[in-house]
């Protein structure tokens, strides 16, 4: 495919302005609860996924450890962690915690038991599409020989803990990464370079042109063209990962055809994105496409490298040549 997809550098650094967050934050033990141990957090949002690093210190002499990170979006309140008497667990949250689980398709726990560094891992896809935003809490633990409970810390300092999860957690907006993505065909062929397909002159030709939203936030108004035809359409609204195709039926012309198609979507404002619009930026994405058209007259659809015309004048010419030569 010929593509080429524009996010304007404005509308980045816009982003990064209303969210008021870069690709990584960072907290350590005077955040927490409490401040028995060492501890640093930090929240990775580049890339596909969300990754919490936990590095702890000042635990010698400990012999369990673990950390549960909770997270609230707008369908669920789940975890997920080590746990040191569970070991990996998974949970979800409806008035009362389930049983465990194993961990979902796009999740991630890496640690083992009395690590000193936790890292989990979560899809963005599973929190929300992009400017929405999630609340989570994450809980350390460490156990000393001799004690009968572990030491825990929390962040938020004031988070509701296990009984009350959803109350006090800290809130983060998933990025935002707007794209689409144009494919245009000939006839059922991708076309890209030329010649395409032949097609017999005043023959119907169909062109395809399918539209899929490769981000993670809704699109509005994506308004296709073509060059050679116009306006095809306009989709009023493409969810991340939708698809949509749309038609268009001409008449083959004689020779060597070619037109370029173009989609351009505006990134739609999420009510939870609370801090700004997007209205003034677009994603944007072409696609060309080739046939070639010959005459049913001829009875040929054979590409044409030369004009006949030429062919047989240089023929004649060279015969001229070869006489003259001769006498």
């Amino acid at each position: 495919m010929v593509g080429y997809k524009i996010l304007l550098i404005s509308c980045i650094a816009l982003l990064l302005a209303m969210s008021g967050m870069a690709a990584a934050e960072s907290w350590n033990e005077s955040d927490f609860s409490q401040q028995e141990f060492g501890i640093n957090l930090t929240l990775d949002s580049a890339g596909d996924n969300m990754t919490w690093y936990v590095n702890l210190s000042g635990i010698d002499g400990h012999w369990s450890t673990g950390t549960q990170l909770l997270i609230n979006n707008s369908s669920q309140t789940f975890m997920l962690g080590r746990s040191p008497a569970e070991g990996i667990v998974y949970k979800e949250y409806n008035g009362g915690w389930s049983s465990a689980s194993p961990l979902p398709e796009g999740m991630a726990v890496i640690g083992a038991p009395n690590s000193e560094q936790y890292i989990i891992v979560v899809s963005q896809s599973l929190l929300g599409n992009g400017g929405e935003y999630f609340c989570w809490a994450i809980n350390v633990e460490a156990t000393w020989p001799g004690h009968t409970s572990s030491v825990q810390q929390q962040f938020p300092a004031d988070w509701g803990r296990w009984s009350s999860p959803d109350e006090n957690m800290t809130c983060t907006m998933i990025p935002i990464d707007a794209s689409l993505d144009l494919e245009k065909s000939t006839n059922g062929d991708d076309a890209d370079e030329a010649p395409g397909p032949t097609i017999p002159r005043l023959d119907d030709v169909t062109w395809t042109y399918n539209v899929t939203n490769t981000g993670n936030i809704n699109l509005t108004n994506v308004t296709v063209t073509d060059d050679m035809i116009g306006l095809i359409g306009v989709i009023p609204l493409l969810m991340p990962g939708e698809s949509m195709e749309l038609t268009e039926i001409g008449i083959a012309q004689f020779g060597q055809y070619e037109n370029n198609a173009t989609a351009v979507g505006t990134p739609a404002v999420n009510r939870n994105f609370e801090n700004g619009n997007l209205n003034n930026h677009y994603v944007m994405d072409y696609d060309l496409s080739h046939y070639f058209g010959y005459s049913t007259s001829s009875g040929s659809s054979d590409i044409p490298t030369a004009n006949p015309l030429l062919v047989i004048g240089g023929i004649g010419l060279a015969v001229a040549l070869f006489l003259r030569r001769e006498m």
